[in-house]
């Protein structure tokens, strides 16, 4: 059978992984649990440690020129390198015949168009987690994130393909986890990278 591959979807403080852990706990199944924050956590301190060494240029930094206050992450030649690292990692994680969930922000659509390149033959479910965008930075302040972050990501981050959506706004997280669990263990069609596929010409 061909592993199951779940792909939560949201910009910052939308609930991801909270729900990711949640739903890791309750599937009856072993799930692997793979984040964008654990692949950040190996980046050398100099190309983005804090996101503001001094290689972050190539790395990832922050990029606050917005007017409107909003943040985003931006990455150069070696950030690069990592995040289609860890892309091959989930499909190689799947190849082997491992269920797995992610824990994603999609940092621009780029990411998206490498996922859908390496993971399109395992037909994975790509799930958008959301909230209302007040709902989204009183959680950011609340939890002493960076200002501006949800913000930032939150448009590049709200699919125009997916196979389900959560908005987290009520925080009923454990009805959600339920409902995901029940949701995936019935292996509905998944039809969204399939859609970015052909958006993107990919055989």
């Amino acid at each position: 059978m061909r592993p199951t591959i779940v792909l939560l979807i949201g910009t910052s403080s939308a609930g991801k992984s909270t729900l990711a852990k949640r739903l890791q706990d309750a599937l009856p199944e072993p799930y692997l649990l793979l984040g964008i924050d654990d692949v950040f956590r190996m980046v050398p301190e100099r190309w983005g440690g804090g996101l503001g060494g001094p290689m972050s240029a190539v790395g990832f930094r922050y990029d606050r020129t917005s007017e409107q206050g909003a943040v985003t992450i931006r990455y150069g030649a070696v950030g690069e390198a990592i995040l289609k690292g860890m892309h091959h990692a989930v499909a190689a994680f799947a190849e082997a015949g491992n269920n797995l969930i992610v824990d994603e922000m999609l940092l621009d659509e780029r990411v998206l168009v490498d996922w859908t390149r390496q993971l399109g033959r395992f037909q994975p479910y790509l799930v958008q987690v959301t909230a209302a965008e007040a709902v989204l930075e009183r959680r950011e302040r609340e939890r002493g994130g960076v200002p501006g972050l949800a913000r930032g990501h939150l448009r590049v981050n709200d699919l125009r393909h997916r196979d389900l959506l959560i908005d987290t706004t009520d925080q009923q997280l454990d009805v959600y986890t339920e409902a995901l669990s029940r949701w995936i263990q019935t292996r509905p069609p998944a039809t969204a990278v399939g859609e970015y596929r052909q958006d993107y010409g990919l055989p």
